[in-house]
């Protein structure tokens, strides 16, 4: 039984398969060759996008401008405080409070000072009377000084005038003949 079973079947050539798709082909092509409108080539998610990018964009440029003056704007803000805080009257009372304590620090470092000053001025008055107490082994001449040249100029000056009495009126010259020296 088994045999006359499989007798009876068709057998399918590929030639006859080769009929049947073409024949579907045809039958499917008018389906396939439809024209679609320019529209439905662009979905509607991604023109939205599009223009949400583009909005984007340009409040992210003016946002940026906006970032700009707000920045110049805080730098006058704080130029302004800074000279307000400078007129602020308790501000000025601190600086000139900080400048008086700093001249009684110096004016301290002067006294200080001063009195080295005067206890060095005064072991030098004592240090020349020591000298003067010992019996000096041998006389130290000074070099003369300006002074001493200038009154022995002077001294010169008023000789020439007692020799020479011609100019002089004559209470002058019974001053110029008379040996003392003038009145100082």
């Amino acid at each position: 039984m088994r045999i006359v079973e499989q007798e009876n079947k068709y057998t399918v050539s590929s030639e006859d398969l080769l009929e049947l798709l073409q024949t579907k082909r045809e039958e499917g092509t008018p389906l396939q060759e439809r024209k679609r409108p320019f529209l439905s080539g662009f979905p509607s998610a991604t023109t939205a996008l599009g223009i949400m990018i583009v909005a984007l964009g340009i409040m992210v440029i003016i946002l940026k401008s906006d970032i700009g003056v707000l920045k110049d704007d805080i730098t006058d803000l704080k130029n302004l405080k800074a000279q307000v805080a400078t007129l602020d009257p308790t501000t000025q009372v601190k600086t000139l409070e900080s400048r008086l304590g700093d001249m009684k620090k110096e004016k301290d470092v002067i006294r200080e000072e001063m009195a080295q000053l005067q206890a060095d001025l005064e072991t030098i008055k004592t240090e020349p009377k020591k000298e003067k107490n010992k019996t000096p082994n041998r006389v130290r001449h000074r070099p003369t000084s300006t002074h001493t040249k200038v009154r022995k100029a002077m001294n010169e000056e008023v000789l020439l005038k007692k020799a020479s009495p011609q100019g002089m009126l004559f209470s002058d010259f019974s001053r110029a003949t008379s040996l003392d020296p003038p009145p100082k």
